[in-house]
């Protein structure tokens, strides 16, 4: 027995085939998730980690929503809270959606996990932002492989939004050389990556 939790006697009640019993069963089921959710929330407060606090939280689900909606309001700034609404706009929230949109600078370390969560949510508002990103990137002097494979992620999300690459940063990365690798990205076709 784990925290004062009977594993063994749930899941007996829980394969009785009473249906009294099992929906006993269940709903003491439910309150355990509901407890050992709030209290994983309640544990972001305490990482000195909040990108992966955040990513192994995720794995809780939906289940955690209102307790991470709850927190993140507690938050005024900064990662924690971005951290946050990244995670919320992945379990389907748009709660943090403003925090997750303003990140969308060069400067800001979450930007990419930020851009490809709301291109997997599907937020065209997010088009200009992530444009704006591009164009900053294109400013700039490549570094390493990594630039590339950043471009890439901003290119690819701008694609799921239904947005097309716009011509002066095409040509900007065709001029400072970093266009070969990735070409199929940075052509005007209308067909999308499968």
């Amino acid at each position: 027995m784990a925290c004062g939790i009977d594993i063994p006697d749930l899941e007996a009640r829980l394969m009785s085939g009473d249906l009294e019993i099992q929906v006993t069963a269940l709903e003491r089921a439910k309150a355990i998730v509901e407890a050992v959710s709030k209290i994983a929330v309640e544990g972001f407060k305490y990482t000195n980690n909040p990108v992966i606090y955040a990513d192994r939280l995720s794995a809780l689900g939906r289940s955690i929503v209102p307790h991470l909606e709850l927190l993140y309001t507690s938050y005024e700034k900064g990662e924690p809270r971005t951290e946050l609404a990244n995670l919320l706009l992945f379990l389907g929230s748009r709660t943090g959606l403003s925090d997750v949109l303003s990140a969308l600078n060069i400067e800001d370390p979450s930007h990419l996990r930020g851009t490809i969560q709301l291109a997997k949510a599907g937020v065209v508002e997010a088009v200009k932002p992530i444009t704006n990103l591009l164009r900053a990137y294109a400013s700039v002097q490549p570094q390493d492989f990594t630039f590339v494979a950043k471009i890439n992620t901003l290119i690819c999300a701008l694609e799921d939004l239904g947005a097309e690459v716009p011509d002066d940063i095409r040509e900007r990365f065709k001029a400072i050389g970093v266009s070969k690798y990735f070409d199929a990205g940075l052509t005007k076709s209308k067909g999308r990556r499968t």
